[in-house]
């Protein structure tokens, strides 16, 4: 299987970030998950809409050395509040 065939990247969900197809649950969430010591096993129990086969296309994207987030936090921050400045509303 082809890590293709479950993840996506979808403009309009998580600013463009890779994330599972059909789902809300990103690529870096997993592998932040896996990173931090947290076991399949219990990645599934907690997302149960997810399955062995979508955490094993994390692995394989996450391995591509592909970005897991399209923007920094700086280049967030600056869309969002339009100066960069933090501590603001966000712009309508």
């Amino acid at each position: 299987m082809d890590w293709q065939e479950r993840i996506e990247k979808v403009p309009d969900i998580l600013s463009g970030k890779p994330i599972i197809k059909g789902t809300r649950i990103s690529v870096e969430l997993i592998m932040d998950y896996l990173n931090g010591g947290t076991g399949e096993d219990d990645i599934l129990i907690n997302y149960p809409h997810i399955t062995a086969e979508d955490i094993a296309a994390c692995r394989r994207f996450a391995a591509t050395g592909e970005p897991l987030s399209p923007l920094t936090w700086a280049e967030f921050e600056a869309a969002l509040f339009g100066d960069g400045e933090i501590n603001r509303q966000p712009k309508a």
